[in-house]
């Protein structure tokens, strides 16, 4: 889960962030909330309360899950299940019991279904319940955990990181403010919007993280965005765009044509780390 990397606690019980979040930090190597997939989904159940069942895991990519250990001892109707006890040996290599003498005990097609439920229970809930329970408390002092209970755990992500839908290009077009000469009705301006119709989901999505650093509208659309989506124009037409993020500014050249504005922002895009092009 993300709560374990996120703080460490010291000898004299303080918690600091870890190496680990420095690490994301300085090489912005993060996972997008919408993307976390059914950590995600345990995040926001855990909100309200601490109690993760199955059901929540039911939303797994159907190819991850056949390379999971526990999905193959599910859908397997042998009655001998090989090199698997009813204990957990995977938190520092030491074998954690989920019943009493779990390890002596060999899962098998009757008991196998038990054991995937204390396995679910072990690894989302007695796993991180102090890191959730601290993460609950310093959340509390914002807002009231009770009205996360409003809200279902797909409701609570909408929330939070928008619709799984791409972002609506016209709405897009409708809230952009201009500057360095463009207007509305400039011609790189017009063969921008027509290559982002054209777009797939994938490369919106990434047009959008490379100008704003999120990958997704806002949750109202971009009327809410501030500051407000801006294209200027850079004049040297040899330039790749470049982005200010922290403003929402995509800095575009006036080029000579549609087809060499796509070939350099299918570039830019694909190759976001750092301020080099900026």
């Amino acid at each position: 889960m993300i709560l374990q990397t996120i703080v460490v606690q010291t000898k004299r019980s303080a918690h600091i962030p870890s190496t680990d979040l420095e690490y994301s930090f300085s090489h912005r190597d993060f996972i997008p909330f919408h993307e976390l997939g059914e950590q995600n989904e345990h995040m926001e159940e855990e909100l309200p309360s601490i109690n993760i069942r199955r059901k929540n895991m039911e939303n797994n990519d159907d190819k991850k899950n056949k390379r999971n250990n526990k999905h193959n001892i599910y859908n397997n109707k042998n009655n001998n299940i090989t090199n698997n006890n009813l204990c957990d040996d995977e938190q520092n290599w030491e074998c954690i019991d989920l019943i009493e003498n779990g390890r002596n005990i060999p899962v098998t097609d009757k008991n196998k279904k038990l054991y995937i439920k204390l396995y679910i229970n072990y690894k989302y809930n007695q796993l991180i319940k102090k890191k959730t329970q601290r993460f609950s408390k310093g959340l509390s002092q914002l807002i009231p955990i009770k009205w996360f209970k409003l809200f279902s755990a797909h409701e609570l992500k909408t929330l939070i990181s928008g619709k799984d839908k791409c972002f609506d290009v016209d709405d897009l077009k409708r809230n952009v403010v201009y500057g360095g000469g463009y207007n509305e009705n400039s011609t790189t301006v017009l063969h921008l919007f027509e290559i982002l119709k054209d777009f797939s989901s994938n490369e919106k999505s990434l047009f959008l993280m490379f100008v704003t650093s999120c990958s997704r509208s806002p949750l109202l659309g971009f009327q809410e965005l501030y500051p407000k989506f801006c294209i200027y124009r850079v004049p040297d037409h040899t330039r790749l765009p470049t982005a200010s993020t922290c403003v929402n500014l995509l800095k575009l050249p006036d080029y000579l044509s549609k087809e060499v504005l796509y070939k350099n922002l299918i570039t830019a895009i694909n190759d976001t780390q750092g301020f080099d092009l900026s």
